[in-house]
């Protein structure tokens, strides 16, 4: 398990309301995470006698880096912990001071305490609402990045569309040329510009059918596969 990064004053500290991340540090998770006696570096070994206490049913979760505080030696003190009736749990650098936790605790191991303070998943349903929220930003992405043709890169935005089909609407390409996504002004007849705009279509139609594609694996993904999902292309198959 991962060493506490804080250690608390001499006394036994509660969780007060509104008062969720120490007052010296600011670190979120430690309610006040040194003592009254603070020395002039907080952080440093002189802050003897650590007393933590956390609890999951105030916060809901503690800070992972706080919370999945270990009994390995941290500056050479080792950790104890102990829970109350209400499922509370405390950390202690010595059973020494005992005697400061409420009436009724009683010590637990490292297994037990990591599984009291481990915050909960988040739902399967959220994680899958999630995932396609993703999807819109990818294929504008996709969209801005144009398309290879004709030994140029061309825009496939929406402007650049109706540009195109505004010509083409017309039958005429005016003064022969176009703009790249460069800006390099590229000469261009009309049959050149319609094999351009069905290059554009073409292009467009795959990102939009991938969009669908990974909508419909979202349905069906573990909780594995939408914790890690990152929208794009399928790998290509090696041969």
């Amino acid at each position: 398990m991962p060493y506490p990064e804080h250690r608390t004053g001499i006394k036994l500290l509660r969780p007060q309301p509104g008062n969720l991340g120490c007052k010296l540090c600011g670190v979120y998770g430690a309610w006040i995470c040194h003592g009254p006696e603070q020395p002039a570096d907080p952080h440093s070994s002189n802050v003897e006698r650590a007393v933590f206490g956390g609890s999951r049913d105030y916060a809901g979760s503690i800070e992972t880096r706080i919370a999945r505080a270990g009994a390995d030696r941290v500056w050479g003190c080792r950790y104890h912990y102990y829970k109350d009736q209400s499922g509370r749990v405390y950390f202690l650098e010595s059973a020494d001071y005992a005697s400061l936790l409420p009436a009724g605790c009683i010590p637990i191991t490292d297994a037990e305490a990591s599984e009291l303070l481990a915050p909960d998943p988040e739902p399967l349903d959220t994680l899958r609402d999630r995932a396609p929220l993703l999807l819109p930003a990818w294929e504008k992405s996709e969209r801005a990045a144009g398309i290879e043709h004709a030994g140029h890169l061309w825009l496939i935005t929406p402007l650049a569309l109706q540009d195109i089909r505004d010509v083409l609407l017309a039958g005429a390409v005016p003064g022969e040329q176009w703009v790249a996504a460069d800006r390099q002004i590229v000469p261009m007849t009309l049959p050149e510009l319609q094999s351009l705009w069905q290059a554009i279509t073409a292009r467009g139609a795959q990102i939009y059918q991938r969009r669908l594609e990974m909508e419909q694996q979202i349905a069906d993904m573990s909780r594995e596969q939408l914790e890690a999902f990152v929208p794009g292309w399928p790998e290509p198959v090696q041969a």
